[in-house]
């Protein structure tokens, strides 16, 4: 009886291995790309319209961007920052949110002056700046020459 059951359970292996080998690397890489898109969330936005203001977007002279604006946290205990960029070709997307305030110290009034750099952007024409799924800036960079 032993030695059957250790049978069915092979056969079972064998046969759901079966067929996996056939799967181009495109259709796992699309499956991959996929599973990526669906999995990556909108964050939540905590800055209301009227909280934010100023934003401009120039290039330097290495030719890479700079954003610059304000935001506005009535709570001292966190900061107004923005996320790491997304580049895709010509445009960055940035993420406004309000991480712990690491600084040491709060703002006066709770109005956060930004200025974020962004390496390797020298091909990047347009910013968006976003706080969740609205778009609280869409900035042309000023370009020299």
């Amino acid at each position: 009886m032993r030695t059957s059951m250790i049978f069915v359970v092979a056969g079972a292996a064998a046969l759901g291995a079966c067929g996996q080998g056939n799967q181009s690397a495109e259709a796992s890489s699309n499956l991959a790309n996929t599973a990526a898109k669906a999995a990556k969330k909108v964050p939540y936005c905590f800055f209301k319209d009227a909280s934010s203001k100023d934003w401009a977007a120039s290039a330097g002279k290495d030719g890479n961007v700079t954003i610059t604006g304000t935001a506005y946290v009535a709570d001292g205990r966190y900061k107004a920052a923005l996320k790491p960029a997304e580049i895709d070709g010509a445009t960055a997307r940035l993420q406004l949110g309000m991480p712990q305030n690491d600084t040491g110290f709060s703002t006066e009034d709770g109005w956060w002056t930004i200025n974020q750099t962004l390496e390797g952007s020298s091909a990047v024409q347009k910013v968006d700046v976003l706080c969740g799924a609205k778009t609280l800036a869409s900035l042309q960079v000023k370009r020299k020459g």
